[in-house]
């Protein structure tokens, strides 16, 4: 059994081999594994192996190597130096130089173990460190989350001689993450942000599990003197949970009926479908912070109709007949305002809150 042939436990393991560059060097091979097509570009992965291979391939061992060499070239010098000239120096100083190489070879011996084991030990680290660093850098670029790993696996061969061969086998793992679709990280989505406050929801679009499943979710938080803008909902209810501060609330029903109040942090409030509402923020310190669930996967903005957008189709003598007002009164309102759903009012120093 080939030990470059080891299969990885885990079939969530993309594992990329060292394979020979050149005399007695290795490096991670850069061929791009199609198993990750969809997690990392090939452009990318060959980025990745170059960063990680050139990161290994410190010349500060090689040039540590050959102060043995040179010892030992400084002996055999020695030894051809006292059996030449063996004759003119003597016996006493042949003998010296004689055992002077004996003691720099069992010197140079000792250096190059050393050496070689201070290398050895230090070179998993290194390689760890490295693949660490470019994991941090390329699993987040990722579409699809995955982390680099050093793997060592020890292979045992065939009796040899009595003794069983040991091999290691390095090798750079991508661990690739399964696709929790149950899961949303909603707080590392982006918010919508207003003058008056921020948004943030998970819906069929963002989180494709909702779809067909009648849910989705806001979270809405408010500044001071922020408002939701006056809306209604025509294909959804929803369910109101102040997480924090304090919220002004008014409903208007069918035939006429409204209530007004102010829910505090752990009140619950319910808007039936289609039910005109709007709250704000009614604390003039602390921002108010509301859960949200809806009853429908859409998009809020593709079922919110709000208060200017309404007014802003409708006609000027249809809104003077309808408030009994002078049409000029209607001729002064702006038009085509885009629709916010977070407005920010400018007195709210001097405004009087709603109280229970």
């Amino acid at each position: 059994m080939n030990p470059m042939d080891v299969v990885p436990v885990n079939p969530n393991t993309i594992n990329i081999p060292r394979v020979p560059s050149g005399w007695f060097s290795k490096e991670f091979d850069s061929t791009y594994p199609q198993r990750l097509k969809g997690i990392i570009t090939p452009n990318e992965f060959q980025e990745l192996i170059q960063n990680i291979n050139k990161k290994l391939s410190s010349k500060k061992p090689s040039i540590i190597l050959l102060f043995p060499v040179l010892i030992e070239i400084v002996n055999i010098a020695l030894f051809v130096v006292s059996a030449v000239f063996s004759e003119r120096i003597g016996s006493t100083i042949s003998r010296i130089l004689i055992y002077g190489g004996i003691r720099i070879t069992i010197l140079a011996i000792i250096c190059f173990f050393i050496v070689i084991s201070f290398a050895q030990s230090r070179r998993p680290v290194k390689m760890r460190q490295a693949i660490e660093s470019e994991s941090i850098k390329y699993s987040t670029r990722s579409s699809k989350p995955c982390s680099w790993h050093l793997n060592t696996t020890r292979y045992y061969g065939e009796m040899y001689k009595g003794y069983r061969q040991i091999r290691v086998v390095t090798s750079v793992s991508s661990y690739k993450s399964l696709v929790h679709e149950n899961l949303f990280h909603l707080s590392k989505t982006k918010a919508l942000k207003y003058e008056g406050g921020n948004i943030w929801q998970a819906d069929e679009i963002s989180f494709p599990i909702l779809k067909h499943q009648f849910g989705s979710m806001a979270i809405v938080t408010l500044k001071v003197g922020g408002i939701r803008q006056p809306h209604w909902h025509p294909f959804a209810w929803e369910l109101n949970f102040v997480v924090s501060g304090k919220s002004e609330w008014s409903i208007v029903g069918t035939d006429g009926r409204h209530d007004s109040f102010v829910a505090n942090a752990g009140d619950l409030v319910f808007i039936p479908r289609g039910i005109f509402h709007y709250f704000a923020n009614a604390d003039r310190e602390e921002e108010l912070k509301v859960l949200i669930i809806f009853n429908s996967g859409q998009v809020v903005e593709d079922d919110d109709i709000g208060i200017v957008p309404s007014f802003n189709e409708m006609p000027v003598d249809i809104l003077a007949a309808s408030f009994g007002m002078p049409e000029y009164y209607f001729k002064e309102m702006r038009r085509n305002i885009t629709q916010t759903p977070i407005i920010l009012r400018k007195d709210t120093k001097h405004r009087k809150f709603v109280r229970l």
